[in-house]
């Protein structure tokens, strides 16, 4: 008996020091950032990310869509309630926000949000052009 437990422990030490990422293989470890590229959005299509915070107090959300128009790009955020299941239907402002902004048929956004206090929110990046886009990149960070 002791001696498996005893073997038990010396495997978790051992895989423990040998992982090569912060987050590899560790059962309920949160990301503390993600991102996507090179995504077709027809016309009012979305990308979601769905966000669960641990703690972190803010977050930036970065993104860039292929337009013809400033207002092409739509970035929102949106806290869940408490049960952590229910979405709110009011948005997050963003304390610190660019754009969106056209440069070179792109369409550019930064927002910083302040997130103490919540559990997890769900963002939502839209293509509001008539035809579709690319969204050529987006992302999230925890900080």
């Amino acid at each position: 008996m002791i001696v498996t437990v005893l073997s038990v422990f010396l495997l978790t030490i051992v895989s423990l020091l040998t992982k090569t990422a912060a987050f590899e293989n560790y059962t309920g470890t949160l990301l503390n950032k993600d991102s996507v590229s090179a995504v077709a959005l027809g016309a009012g299509a979305t990308q979601v990310f769905d966000v669960v915070l641990g703690g972190q107090t803010t977050m930036v959300v970065q993104a860039d869509l292929t337009a013809t128009a400033a207002n092409d790009l739509a970035v929102v955020v949106f806290p869940y309630e408490a049960d952590g299941a229910t979405l709110s239907g009011a948005a997050i402002p963003a304390v610190q926000s660019g754009g969106p902004t056209l440069t070179g048929g792109h369409s550019y956004f930064y927002g910083e949000y302040d997130i103490l206090s919540l559990d997890k929110v769900r963002v939502v990046i839209t293509n509001n052009n008539v035809g579709a886009q690319t969204l050529t990149r987006a992302s999230w960070e925890l900080m």
